[in-house]
C-alpha cells in the first residue's frame, strides 16, 4: 500500500515538473519572438531620423500639362478641378501610356479621389524596403495602387496589409477582367480585400533592406544584434517566398 501511494506521488511530481518546462519553453519563444520583433523596431526607428532620401517628383497624367503634384505642386495643379492621376516613378513609358489609356480613360471616378499608379517591379525594389516611400506618397494625398511584377508580389503584399491608402494590387500575371474588376472597385472607393498569396514578414523586410545594401550575413546579424544562424533563416524564407535562390539572387543583383 506504501509503495503504490509513493509511486502516485512521484508520478504527481513528474507531471508538474513536465508542466514547468513545457511553460518554460513557451514563455522561451516568446521572449525570443518579442526581441526580435523590438529589435526590428529599434533599427526602423533609428534609420527614421537619418539623412531622408530624395525620390522622384510625382506628376498628372490626366491632360496634357502633366503638371507637378508633389513635391512642389504648381498653381495650375492646386487649382485644377479634374481627379489627379500619377505613375510613380515614371521612368517606365509603357506603362505611363497603359495607365493613361487603358485604365483612366475607361472608367469614371467615383470616390472623387486621386491615384498613384506605382510601378513596384524588382526593377525599383530598392525604393520599397523601408516606409520612407509611403510616407512620402501619402503627403501626395493620392490613395495607391501597387503595380506589382512575379518576384515583388509578396513584398507588395506586405505593404498592403501595413498601410490604408494601398487600396489594391494590379499583377503582371492577372487577367483583363481581373484589372478591370481591381480598377472598378479602386475607383468605386472599396479596397480589394484579397490576401491569399504569401507576404513578407517585418523581419523579412528589414533582411532584404540591408542585402540589397550588399550587407553579409555577419554584418546583418552584428547590426541587429542576432544570431547569424537566425539571419540565414530569414534569408531562407525570403527565397522560398520570392521564387526560389535563383529569383532572390536576380533581385539582389538588380
Amino acid at each position: 500500500m506504501q509503495y503504490f501511494l509513493t509511486l502516485r506521488i512521484y508520478t504527481f511530481f513528474s507531471k508538474i515538473t513536465t508542466l514547468k518546462l513545457k511553460l518554460s519553453h513557451l514563455l522561451t519563444s516568446h521572449n525570443i519572438a518579442t526581441s526580435l520583433n523590438d529589435k526590428v523596431r529599434q533599427y526602423r526607428e533609428i534609420n527614421r531620423h537619418m539623412v531622408p532620401q530624395k525620390y522622384e517628383k510625382a506628376y498628372c497624367i490626366s491632360c496634357q500639362y502633366q503638371c507637378e503634384i508633389y513635391p512642389r505642386p504648381t498653381i495650375k495643379s492646386i487649382r485644377c478641378i479634374e481627379t489627379h492621376y500619377c505613375v510613380w516613378p515614371d521612368k517606365n513609358i509603357y506603362l505611363k501610356n497603359g495607365v493613361h489609356c487603358f485604365l483612366i480613360n475607361k472608367h469614371y471616378n467615383f470616390s472623387n479621389s486621386g491615384y498613384v499608379f506605382v510601378d513596384f517591379s524588382r526593377y525599383n525594389i530598392r525604393l520599397f524596403t523601408n516606409d520612407k516611400w509611403i510616407e512620402y506618397l501619402i503627403k501626395t494625398g493620392l490613395r495607391i495602387v501597387l503595380i506589382a511584377d512575379r518576384l515583388a508580389q509578396p513584398l507588395a503584399l506586405y505593404w498592403k496589409h501595413r498601410c490604408q491608402q494601398i487600396v489594391s494590387i494590379i499583377y503582371t500575371s492577372d487577367t483583363r477582367n481581373e484589372i478591370e474588376r481591381k480598377i472598378h472597385l479602386s475607383f468605386l472607393g472599396q479596397k480589394d480585400g484579397r490576401g491569399y498569396r504569401q507576404k513578407l514578414s517585418a523581419q523579412e523586410v528589414l533582411v532584404l533592406d540591408l542585402l540589397l545594401a550588399e550587407k553579409s550575413v555577419k554584418e546583418i546579424a552584428q547590426e541587429l544584434q542576432m544570431a547569424e544562424k537566425r539571419i540565414y533563416a530569414i534569408k531562407l524564407s525570403l527565397q522560398n517566398k520570392m521564387g526560389g535562390r535563383g529569383k532572390l539572387n536576380i533581385i539582389l543583383s538588380g
